[in-house]
């Protein structure tokens, strides 16, 4: 049944490493893309909505042109594991840039483009992951694995608005802020 292949699924430890990387590498991208730019953007940058969207339509655009990039990146480094490391390094490298200096809006752009671009690690840990899944359960642990991406998405979205609603509030605020409802 069901929960019997999904048990098998999560009994193969080679795919223990990429349970946590799937349920968080795609859910930053999209949650930065989709939530996060535009506001910091206008918040950062004052931006008018089409300079915003302009700038994340090239993001977005990056972001294609990265996944597409990945797929035949496996013969030259021989395998999924290290594209998935440098890829997930370079988006960290984006999001770092980002955080800790103050970017011109060229190169914030550029960050974004870059984070978006080398985030796209989500068919490469696909193929990655399918690699360690018996063929009889492999639409079971394929799905599994895109629900852990879809999902972490999901999560992580009002997850990361509440921890920014809180960071806003100040740093008493933060440390005892209790929500009675």
């Amino acid at each position: 049944g069901l929960i019997d292949g999904l048990k098998i699924i999560l009994s193969i430890r080679a795919l223990w490493p990429l349970l946590p990387l799937a349920t968080i590498s795609y859910a930053v991208i999209i949650a930065e893309r989709g939530l996060w730019a535009g506001p910091f953007l206008s918040d950062v940058y004052g931006l008018a909505p089409v300079d915003r969207g302009f700038i994340l339509l090239i993001m977005a655009t990056a972001m294609s042109i990265g996944a597409l990039i990945y797929g035949p990146l496996d013969r030259v480094f021989g395998g999924y594991k290290w594209i998935s490391v440098i890829g997930t390094a370079l988006s960290a490298a984006g999001f770092l840039g980002l955080a800790l200096f103050e970017p011109s809006l060229t190169t914030a752009a550029i960050l974004l483009s870059i984070l978006g671009a080398a985030g796209m690690t989500y068919g490469v840990l696909m193929a990655h992951g399918r690699a360690f899944v018996p063929d009889h359960l492999l639409g079971r642990g394929i799905t599994f694995l895109n629900i852990l991406f879809i999902g972490g998405a999901a999560i992580i979205q009002p997850i990361s608005g509440a921890v920014m609603t809180r960071l806003l509030a100040g740093p008493a605020d933060f440390a005892y802020a209790v929500d009675p409802s």
